[in-house]
């Protein structure tokens, strides 16, 4: 006797399943990222924002928990900062720097036509 395959009942076609979509990319860099790129505690950070060596944060949220956003720019110029830090460089030496190399459109000059 020969086995026939199962016909069963039809199933009925399922919609493929949609691909994910990607979150989009944040604007803002918390608080914690940019201490961590500049090597520092987020006190350091409000002092350096003061000098002008940081943008101004975005937002600051207060509750259970304090959330700082900050461009993201906040976190190249962090990390710059350390390094300048690192050669010898005062803070004042460090703010009259970017004042001078960074433009409001946040992007270093020598990036931009």
């Amino acid at each position: 006797m020969k086995k026939t395959p199962c016909m069963g009942p039809l199933r009925p076609k399922l919609p493929p399943v949609p691909r994910r979509v990607p979150k989009p990319r944040r604007t803002f860099a918390l608080a914690t990222e940019v201490a961590k790129a500049g090597g520092v505690t987020q006190v350091t950070l409000r002092d350096w924002v003061r000098r002008g060596i940081l943008p101004p944060a975005i937002e600051s949220l207060r509750g259970r928990g304090n959330i700082t956003k900050y461009p993201r720019s906040a976190v190249q110029r962090a990390e710059l900062t350390r390094r300048l830090r690192d050669d010898g460089w005062s803070l004042d030496a460090i703010a009259e720097y970017i004042r001078t190399k960074w433009t409001d459109a946040e992007k270093p000059a020598e990036e931009q036509p």
